[in-house]
């Protein structure tokens, strides 16, 4: 349940993001986006990083009577939506990002200001913030990684469908001892993502499957241009979740290829994976603006691409590499060739 702030009375909602990392969130009414992707509130009442998305200048004042500072205001369009991020510090070092936009703020809030500022957050705590999906066995968990479109959702739903269980789907976190841990704690989904998970799929509520029906609707309609996503916890799929700490086994990074190759399973170096897994980094950048240099301004440090890589390569100096290939039409194919279990 969201808390009232106790100075300015409103909405407010604290999410574990790791295990020594709170955020909180305040807005005028409770998030939906955020709520979805971080799972349940959980207990608190501070945080290192409070996302303010109430939008309006009025009542707008420091997080706390210790507050310090004000940053600049980093500004954009995205999308014809022009968008503002302004950050303070209280006294007791803790930040506040105040997000304002049009419309989508929720959306906009976390691609372009809370996602970049979570990475550099967790680069200090040596974690490496990537995008990518991860299922565990007998406490060892595999890493799935790709472009956006290859299946990485599918493929966890089709291992937990088989007995794994959920750590995290979206993003998640590679720390410097090869450790793993959720960042997003939802499972992003299309209708065809369910296709190999046909018994999370009947769990599905009427409303739910008429909003996967929706959204492929409009993604037909758009050629994909616009794909809908649907947030979904594990537990409403009744898929298992773990809460014990993992070491990561393997990554396996997701390649698609033309429809006539049959899938197959390769060995894959361990700076390829560093490569990819930047390149992946850089089009999210890309694609909504890259204003971690205004965050580590704020913050008095640098080289924050420097620090998440060197994170990366000591987290799988002792972790499997593969690369899996695959037409998309092949999904049960690859499935079938997904590394599982200890001995495989």
């Amino acid at each position: 349940m969201l808390r009232a702030d106790g100075l300015h009375k409103m909405p407010l909602a604290y999410y574990t993001i790791a295990p020594d990392l709170a955020i909180a969130v305040r807005t005028r009414k409770a998030p939906k986006l955020l709520a979805s992707m971080f799972g349940p509130e959980t207990p608190g009442d501070s945080a290192e990083l409070t996302l303010d998305l109430r939008g309006g200048d009025e009542d707008r004042g420091p997080q706390n009577e210790d507050e310090t500072s004000v940053g600049s205001t980093a500004r954009g369009v995205y999308k014809a939506v022009p968008w503002s991020c302004s950050l303070s510090r209280g006294g007791d070092d803790r930040w506040t990002l105040a997000f304002k936009s049009l419309a989508m703020r929720e959306y906009l809030a976390m691609h372009i200001a809370l996602l970049p500022a979570l990475r550099l957050l967790l680069t200090s705590r040596s974690v490496a913030l990537i995008s990518g999906a991860a299922f565990a066995e007998d406490g060892t968990a595999t890493v799935l990684a790709g472009p956006t479109g290859t299946g990485k959702t599918s493929l966890l739903l089709g291992a937990l469908q088989r007995g794994a269980q959920f750590v995290g789907d979206e993003y998640v976190g590679l720390s410097s001892a090869g450790g793993v841990s959720p960042i997003a704690r939802s499972l992003a989904l299309r209708a065809a993502t369910l296709a190999l998970a046909p018994g999370a799929a009947e769990r599905l509520s009427a409303p739910r499957r008429m909003a996967l029906r929706m959204a492929e609707l409009v993604s037909t309609a758009t050629r994909a241009r616009l794909e809908p996503l649907s947030h979904l916890r594990p537990e409403q799929l009744g898929l298992h979740v773990t809460t014990d700490p993992a070491n990561v086994r393997r990554i396996v990074w997701l390649e698609t290829v033309e429809a006539d190759q049959s899938p197959a399973l390769q060995p894959m170096s361990r700076e390829d994976v560093v490569q990819q897994l930047a390149l992946r980094q850089a089009v999210h950048q890309v694609a909504y603006g890259d204003i971690t240099p205004f965050f580590e301004a704020f913050a008095g440090c640098e080289d924050a691409d420097v620090r998440w890589r060197r994170t990366l390569v000591e987290g799988l100096a002792n972790v499997e590499c593969v690369r899996l290939t695959f037409a998309r039409n092949d999904l049960a194919k690859a499935l079938d060739l997904l590394p599982m279990g200890t001995g495989s």
